[in-house]
C-alpha cells in the first residue's frame, strides 16, 4: 500500500514527491501501536527488507517475495 501511494503521489506532483522512511526510533510507540518488535536488530532489518520490497514493486513488475518480515506473491504495483 506505501508503495502505490507513494507512486501516485510522486505521479501527481510531476516527480516532486519525497518519501521519509524510518526504521522505528521510539520502541514505546511500536508497542502502542502493535507494530512489532522493539529490538533494534529486528527493527533495522525490518526496514532492510521494507526497502527491497519497495524497490522491487517500483520495478513494475509481478513481485514474488518471501522474507522474514513480509510475504507478497504476484504483487505488482500500478500507480
Amino acid at each position: 500500500m506505501l508503495a502505490r501511494q507513494a507512486t501516485s503521489l510522486d505521479h501527481a506532483s510531476a516527480g516532486r514527491f519525497e518519501l521519509g522512511i524510518g526504521w522505528g526510533s521510539v520502541p514505546t510507540e511500536l508497542t502502542t501501536f502493535g507494530a512489532g518488535s522493539t529490538d533494534t536488530i529486528e527493527r533495522v532489518s525490518r526496514l532492510g527488507e521494507s526497502l527491497a520490497v519497495l524497490r522491487a514493486l517500483w520495478s513494475g513488475e509481478v513481485v514474488d517475495h518471501k522474507g522474514e518480515h513480509f510475504t507478497l506473491v504476484g504483487a505488482q504495483q500500478r500507480p
